[in-house]
């Protein structure tokens, strides 16, 4: 595991994360673990070795700092053969070993599926980032997440949109450095508060730090022009089709040189192209982590010394 994608992670996601996911999948007495465990009066069994196998014919491998400390909570250790970001492409029928798991039978047992689950998770938001990408050769702007997000995994699953070479965007909903104004907001600051969007942008603006940008969800090219003259940072069309896309671009662009633009809702992989000759600054996907298509990884025990 290199130390770059490890130092991504803050230094207290192990305490947070670990004891959760060993609690969901090992809630109780043990009885696996206990079934390949020395009985008392005889000698720990000699360790074993495991391979994480990549059955999947192709994979932007991620997830190997998770992984790692995985087994290390479980008391095996992890090596790798497939660098974190890299491509992995195992030959048809004959699954790929990514990494190879070290330590007593009981550890690497405990660690298996909890450590595929994760390994699969990040990787296939790696791999359709990635493919997303590699597919957009010449795109000058940013690809990025949303916060559609799996409650709880939302650390895994920003990573792995880093490590697919994605933009993360907000981690938060309000203390990434970035103050959005979504359409919720707006409706609740019109109907409760009397804001008009204009109005609205100014609040936020008295309220963000000095570092923090604004960004104003818009659905009418109209709207956008109002937020940008009102001092956003930033607006996000939304929902907006590919024939608005160009032209609602391009007048933004020659009213405020300096203003970001973001296309989003409903862009996928599959219709990403069809939004591209509007050269937005930004293209937001929520799919690229609720719904990248699977990877599959299993696990391999490669010997079973005798005691």
């Amino acid at each position: 595991m290199d130390s770059w994608h490890a130092a991504l992670l803050p230094p207290q996601w192990p305490d947070l994360l670990l004891p959760h996911w060993f609690h969901e999948d090992l809630p109780a007495l043990d009885l696996n673990a206990a079934l390949v465990a020395a009985p008392p009066g005889t000698p720990a069994p000699t360790p074993i070795t495991a391979h994480i196998l990549l059955k999947s014919p192709r994979c932007c491998l991620a997830g190997a700092p998770f992984v790692h400390e995985i087994c290390r909570y479980a008391g095996c250790t992890v090596a790798w053969h497939v660098a974190e970001g890299a491509w992995a492409e195992t030959p048809p029928d004959t699954p790929r070993p990514v990494a190879t798991l070290t330590g007593p039978p009981r550890a690497i047992l405990q660690a298996e599926r909890i450590a595929l689950n994760v390994l699969a998770r990040a990787s296939a938001i790696a791999t359709c980032t990635r493919s997303v990408l590699d597919a957009l050769v010449g795109y000058p702007g940013r690809i990025a997440a949303t916060r559609k997000t799996t409650p709880g995994f939302r650390l895994v699953e920003k990573y792995a949109v880093l490590v697919g070479g994605g933009d993360t965007h907000r981690f938060d909903a309000s203390s990434s450095g970035l103050l959005m104004l979504k359409d919720t907001h707006l409706a609740v600051l019109r109907g409760c508060f009397q804001l008009d969007l204009p109005a609205a942008v100014v609040r936020a603006r008295q309220l963000a730090s000095i570092t923090s940008k604004i960004e104003v969800e818009c659905g009418s090219l109209e709207e956008a022009v109002q937020a940008a003259r009102a001092g956003a940072d930033l607006v996000m069309l939304d929902n907006t089709p590919p024939a608005l896309a160009l032209p609602w671009v391009r007048h933004l662009r020659a009213l405020f040189p300096a203003l970001l633009i973001e296309l989003s809702g409903g862009i996928t992989p599959a219709n990403i192209h069809a939004f591209l000759p509007a050269q937005p600054d930004i293209i937001s996907m929520g799919a690229l982590i609720h719904a990248p298509p699977p990877i599959d990884f299993a696990l391999r025990i490669i010997n079973n010394p005798a005691p």
